[in-house]
């Protein structure tokens, strides 16, 4: 709430044990302190000085008109009398007002401790909401994945260009099994595979992370699966279906990809791929990303590789 966060910010310049705070206190209790006894002690030490003297004076001289007025002894003693009781109920009223200053702050300190014990304890329960919800969500949601994939039509290359620039399409159909193996519906199911070529791209492999191309490629079929953004503004009005322990077949009618190389018959063609579905709570987009070698000139199974295999 917008009131915590308040506290909360304003918790180490005000808190408790927080030097600003510790600095109006002692500031508060200082001059609560320093002002009326020294007021006390100033008349005080003139009624002594007065009974001391012939002519007593009053302990505030009297002022008219810019004339002294002097008292005499009698009622000196008497001004004096009355100043000291007036001066005893000074003093004790500072003193309440210490003590009250004194449980204004012990309270202030209860309320804060009682208030960040309430703090932690809804703080407490809502992680705890969380990871129940989490709990829920994980046990109850549905996961895709890849049952088979097989050849439908060859994979050939169609050569385009000439000299340097030669560039060959890929030209093939796939059959694509995906199952749900989770718990519920998995909604607004999308499917993209590609060629991964290597020949292909212009970026040189990295020594040190040798699948981070692969690993682009895998973000760039999710991207295609997910859709624009209109697809992902109205998830409900695109993809399909597929229910608990239900397997769908999507067909791919051509490959999209180019290559370098005029692979022959009996070599391996490397696909990637991405399955983009969403669960009935609707929070997030799930992905799966697969991979899989298919040989090409053939018909036949396709065998997965062990590489762009996460799923979330």
């Amino acid at each position: 709430m917008p009131f915590f966060k308040v506290l909360r910010g304003l918790r180490p310049f005000f808190g408790p044990g927080s030097f600003i705070m510790n600095i109006l206190i002692a500031y508060l209790l200082g001059i609560m302190s320093a002002l009326i006894p020294k007021t006390i002690k100033s008349h005080t030490q003139e009624c002594e000085n007065a009974h001391k003297s012939e002519k007593p004076k009053p302990a505030t001289e009297l002022k008219g008109g810019g004339t002294k007025i002097d008292l005499s002894p009698d009622e000196a003693r008497r001004y004096c009398s009355e100043q000291n009781k007036s001066y005893n109920l000074q003093k004790r009223i500072f003193w309440v007002n210490c003590i009250t200053l004194l449980v204004l702050v012990l309270y202030t300190l209860f309320t804060y401790r009682i208030f960040s014990a309430t703090k932690k304890a809804a703080d407490a329960a809502k992680n705890a909401n969380i990871v129940a919800h989490d709990a829920l969500t994980r046990s109850n949601r549905p996961w895709l994945g890849v049952e088979s994939m097989r050849i439908a039509a060859p994979i050939s290359f169609i050569k385009a260009g000439s000299g340097k620039d030669i560039t060959y399409f890929v030209n093939g159909s796939l059959e694509i099994t995906i199952k749900n193996f989770g718990s519920s519906p998995a909604l607004s199911v999308s499917n993209f595979i590609e060629a991964y070529e290597p020949s292909f791209l212009k970026e040189k492999p990295d020594p040190d992370d040798p699948v981070a191309q692969l690993r682009k490629f895998g973000e760039s079929a999710c991207a295609f699966a997910d859709g624009n953004e209109f697809t992902k503004k109205n998830p409900r009005m695109y993809g399909g279906s597929i229910f608990p322990t239900q397997s769908t077949i999507y067909n791919t009618y051509g490959i999209p990809g180019f290559s370098k190389r005029d692979l022959k018959v009996g070599q391996f063609l490397q696909l990637v791929g991405c399955i983009s579905y969403r669960d009935q709570f609707g929070e997030i987009t799930h992905h799966t990303h697969y991979c899989a070698a298919a040989p090409v000139g053939v018909l036949g199974i396709v065998n997965n590789c062990e590489a762009n295999t996460n799923a979330d």
